[in-house]
């Protein structure tokens, strides 16, 4: 994670620390001060954190980026690849907010079209044309968009129906 400082217009706005860098699993603590007169409020955290898991390695998935800044309003997009064979089309994209449980966004496969379930499909698009690739886009970002993003991937199963 890397949250660099320096965004303000103007010097009048202090964030402390100036930079900081971690990684996605720990707890941060940013303060702003302002020199700004008639202001009671001042909004620092003008940026959304999207905290994108990576699989490990030796499961075969990976997903980049692992921690995104956007602005409100912009888009954000997410890949997804595997090396876990040809068989493996299916691939799940999951969001988990903080404090809430894990929420399936879509399933897509290189042959169908997005299954977006309960979500609002205006809200989400995605890309998966070869088995091993894939891509989520969250658009028109705003701070509910901030979350855990998670993909996954299975393999194609075919059950046949036997008649006796």
């Amino acid at each position: 994670m890397i949250c660099p400082g320096g965004f303000s217009q103007s010097n009048r706005v202090k964030q402390n620390p100036p930079d900081l860098f971690g990684n996605h699993q720990q707890f941060v603590k940013i303060q702003c001060e302002h020199s700004v007169p008639s202001y009671n409020q001042i909004n620092c955290l003008n940026f959304l954190l999207y905290w994108t898991s990576v699989l490990a390695e030796e499961n075969g998935v990976t997903q980049i980026p692992s921690v995104s800044w956007k602005l409100k309003g912009e888009s954000a997009e997410m890949k997804c690849s595997h090396n876990k064979g040809l068989g493996y089309i299916q691939m799940y994209w999951y969001r988990q907010r903080q404090g809430q449980s894990m929420e399936l966004i879509v399933y897509k496969t290189p042959s169908s079209e997005p299954d977006f379930g309960s979500v609002d499909k205006n809200k989400f698009s995605t890309v998966k044309e070869i088995p091993a690739n894939g891509s989520l886009t969250v658009k028109d970002l705003d701070t509910e968009d901030s979350a855990v993003y998670f993909c996954a991937v299975s393999e194609h199963s075919v059950t046949e129906l036997l008649h006796c």
